[in-house]
C-alpha cells in the first residue's frame, strides 16, 4: 500500500513537471525562441565583463591642459584609466606698472585614476588616483626700465639708469612658480560618464576635483642696480650682498615671497574641472 502511495505521487509530479514544459516551451515557439535568443546574448555577454576586456579612448581638456585618455574595465562597476596632460604657453612684453614681464606655463602630468560606480547603470562615478609625474611649473622674466619703479614689501625702489663709469645696469628680475611640491600627488575627482558603457560608442565625460599637489614653491631674483631714491644718489650692485641697501632689499624681497605665498596656499589643492569626448571600442576579446 505505502508502495503504490509513492508511485502515484512520482507519477504526479512528473505530471505537473511535464506540464510545466510544455507552458514554458509554448511560448517559446510562438515568439520565435527569443527567450533562447536573449540567453544566448547573455552568454555572449559575459565574457564583456572580465578584467581588461574592454577598452576606451577620450579627449579633453582641464586646468592641467589638453588631455589624452585610454580606459579598460576591471569590473562592471570599476575603470582603470591613464591620462596624459600637457599645456605650453607663452606671453611676452607685458607692460605693468611700467615693467615689462614675460612668463611660460609648462604643465606635463600622467595620472593613474580608479573610476568607481556606485550604482550599476548610472555614469556618476567616484575616482582616486594620482599624478605619478607631475611637471606644473611657471617660469617669469621681468625688467625694470631706467628710473621706473618696483615695490617689495610696501617699499619702493627704482632701476637704475646705466652708467658705464659704475657699471650700473637697470634692474632686472626671474622668478618661477613650482606646481609639483608632493611627486607623485594624489588626486580626487567625482563625475559624470561611464567609458565603458554597454550601449553606444560615443560619451561626454565631465569630471571635478582636484590634485593634492601642496603649497606652490615661488622663487624671485634680481639682479642689476637698485636706488632708494628716484634722483638716484642712493644706490647700490644687488650683487654685493655685504652693502646696507642691498641686505635691505633682500630683507623686503623675502617678506614679499612670503605673503605671494600665502596667498597661493588655496592652490596646494590644484582645481580640475575637465570635460572632454569619448570613443568605446567594445568587447575586445
Amino acid at each position: 500500500m505505502i508502495r503504490l502511495k509513492v508511485f502515484f505521487c512520482t507519477a504526479s509530479l512528473a505530471a505537473a513537471s511535464a506540464l510545466a514544459a510544455q507552458t514554458m516551451v509554448a511560448p517559446n515557439a510562438a515568439d520565435g525562441g527569443s527567450s533562447a535568443s536573449r540567453l544566448a546574448r547573455q552568454v555572449r555577454m559575459e565574457p564583456a565583463d572580465r578584467p581588461f576586456s574592454r577598452l576606451a579612448w577620450s579627449e579633453g581638456i582641464s586646468p592641467l591642459g589638453a588631455n589624452v585618455s585610454f580606459v579598460t574595465n576591471l569590473g562592471r562597476q570599476v575603470n582603470l584609466r591613464s591620462t596624459e596632460s600637457a599645456l605650453f604657453y607663452t606671453v611676452n612684453n607685458i607692460q605693468t606698472n611700467g615693467i615689462t614681464l614675460g612668463a611660460t606655463a609648462r604643465f606635463f602630468s600622467s595620472q593613474l585614476a580608479l573610476d568607481v560606480y556606485p550604482w550599476q547603470g548610472h555614469g556618476f562615478h567616484l575616482s582616486p588616483g594620482v599624478l605619478l609625474y607631475n611637471g606644473n611649473h611657471i617660469s617669469a622674466s621681468a625688467n625694470v626700465p631706467s628710473g621706473e619703479s618696483l615695490t617689495l614689501d610696501n617699499t619702493t625702489y627704482y632701476s637704475a639708469f646705466a652708467n658705464p663709469a659704475t657699471g650700473a645696469t637697470p634692474l632686472s628680475g626671474s622668478g618661477s612658480v613650482v606646481l609639483n611640491r608632493y611627486n607623485p600627488t594624489p588626486t580626487l575627482t567625482a563625475g559624470w560618464g561611464n567609458l565603458m558603457k554597454h550601449a553606444g560608442h560615443f560619451t561626454f565625460p565631465f569630471e571635478v576635483g582636484a590634485a593634492f599637489i601642496g603649497h606652490p614653491l615661488i622663487k624671485l631674483n634680481l639682479a642689476g642696480w637698485a636706488c632708494l631714491d628716484q634722483a638716484q644718489t642712493m644706490c647700490t650692485n644687488l650683487g654685493d650682498p655685504t652693502n646696507p641697501i642691498t641686505m635691505q632689499i633682500n630683507q623686503n624681497l623675502n617678506s614679499q615671497l612670503e605673503q605671494w605665498k600665502q596667498k597661493m596656499e588655496p592652490l596646494s589643492a590644484f582645481p580640475i574641472i575637465s570635460f572632454g569626448i569619448g570613443y568605446s571600442f567594445g568587447t575586445r576579446m
